[in-house]
């Protein structure tokens, strides 16, 4: 438990790392503007991605890729690492009267 409790300090922190680069780039450019997933992808892998893109609509199915994977790609890239923190930390928390 105490590694996954780690593990979700770690997701918030990225979470709110990606929030506060969000933030202060809405700053300096004067307007709300939040990263998507996949963008922030394709900065840190483009072959990744596009591989993953080939291979969802070669040997899967288009559909796939247009319905599921797409949209996952447009949320921020700050609400994924977030969520699945907070959801690790409220797995470990402990019970009271244990």
């Amino acid at each position: 438990m105490r590694i996954l409790r780690i593990i979700a300090f770690l997701l918030i922190f990225l979470g709110c790392a990606l929030l506060g680069r969000d933030g202060l780039a809405s700053l300096s450019e004067g307007s709300l503007r939040l990263l998507p997933l996949g963008e922030l992808w394709f900065h840190i892998s483009p072959a990744s991605l596009n591989a993953l893109q080939a291979g969802a609509e070669r040997y899967v199915s288009v559909e796939l890729w247009d319905s599921l994977i797409s949209p996952i790609l447009h949320v921020p890239a700050f609400v994924y690492p977030l969520a699945l923190g907070l959801i690790l930390m409220l797995f470990t928390l402990r019970r009271s009267g244990r």
